[in-house]
């Protein structure tokens, strides 16, 4: 195969993205009491500018000569909890920009519940985008999972604070799919009538996270998303519903892009490649999730291991069974390397849930 082909001749030294991405968990702390969030808030330490401007001096010396760099802020907690040490990193990030007479943007995704006028004008004066908020499903199935420490609901906060944003139409939507299976196509109807991007992704494996039932009715729903999206654009030559899903990091809409790109995916992300993560405990990880897993760490006291992220790469290039034999494998591009350890190998419902909306999307 063409494919395999290409894999032979893939090596670390030749994986060049034109940008790479610096993730910050700037503190576990949260307002939020989400049922099947990763971080745990109790441990809410922060993270001080001079640890955060040594981390990524050492990530812009590491990673030189791109044409773009993403200081991303999203972490584990709740970002606008710490909006001064925000405005820090953009104030260092501007003058690293000049330096490097290369854009390098601040961003973060919130929860959006502090989403207030005052924040956004001063987000906005300063240059700081942030991509998105949480809106989980519809209304009863968000506020059944996100909820203040207090047992408040959140959805019509979170709503109505985006809603007030001038120019909200660049703040995107991301959907955490749990057990609780809802119908897609009305979720697009009234969440499109908001945001022009949304990300539809699974809970990864915590107590939420899809089993093999709901596995099997949200291939349900996915059909009926697919005949809706295509009766849309076919019948009515309304673009609508499937640019939202093609404009950011929705699964089924990522791979509608790669079936019109007709690109070959050898690893599943850049998690440690050209994306590194400054954890509260001042290790660096390949991403957010990964700090309980001490194989994932590729840094700390100011160095980068080379030999780690490497070996990482190249167990992403190594395709175990079932995704060595995979007839989609090339345009999934394989396990989450934190999924593969909170699984012992590969999460099949997963599997089951991605190889599905890859032939839909086909």
């Amino acid at each position: 195969m063409y494919g395999d082909s290409l894999v032979k001749r893939f090596t670390f030294n030749n994986y060049t993205p034109t940008f790479a991405t610096f993730c910050i968990s700037l503190s576990e702390a949260c307002n939020l009491n989400c049922t099947y969030c990763f971080a745990k808030h109790e441990e809410a330490k922060i993270l001080t500018i001079d640890q955060i401007t040594s981390y990524l001096d050492l990530c812009f010396k590491t990673f030189g000569c791109k044409d773009k760099y993403y200081i991303d802020l999203s972490g584990k907690g709740e970002p606008l909890l710490f909006l001064d040490l925000i405005l820090k990193i953009k104030e260092y990030c501007d003058n690293k920009s000049n330096e490097l007479k290369r854009e390098v943007a601040v961003r973060f995704v919130s929860n959006g519940t502090l989403l207030l006028k005052e924040t956004v004008d001063i987000l906005q004066k300063h240059g700081i985008r942030f991509l998105g908020v949480s809106l989980d499903g519809n209304e009863f199935i968000h506020d059944k999972c996100r909820r203040t420490k207090t047992g408040e609901p959140t959805y019509k906060l979170i709503l109505d604070n985006v809603k007030a944003i001038e120019h909200h139409e660049y703040v995107g939507c991301a959907v955490t799919l749990t057990k609780d299976v809802f119908s897609l196509v009305d979720s697009l109807k009234e969440l499109g009538e908001v945001f022009k991007t949304i990300g539809y992704k699974p809970a990864r494996t915590c107590g939420a996270s899809i089993d093999l039932e709901a596995t099997k009715q949200w291939c349900d729903k996915y059909d009926e998303l697919a005949k809706f999206l295509a009766d849309e654009v076919i019948e009515k030559n309304n673009l609508k519903y499937i640019k939202i899903l093609m404009n950011g990091e929705d699964y089924f809409g990522k791979f509608i892009r790669r079936c019109f790109s007709k690109s070959i995916y050898t690893i599943r992300c850049d998690g440690g490649l050209t994306r590194t993560t400054l954890d509260t405990n001042g290790k660096i990880y390949i991403c957010p999730a990964a700090s309980e897993f001490e194989d994932l760490c590729i840094g700390e006291n100011n160095i980068l291991d080379q030999i780690s992220r490497e070996m990482l790469f190249y167990e992403q290039l190594d395709k175990i069974e079932p995704c060595a034999s995979c007839e989609v494998r090339y345009m999934c591009g394989g396990e989450c390397l934190v999924e593969k350890r909170l699984s012992n190998g590969i999460n099949t419902n997963m599997c089951l849930y991605k190889k599905h909306l890859i032939y839909l999307a086909m």
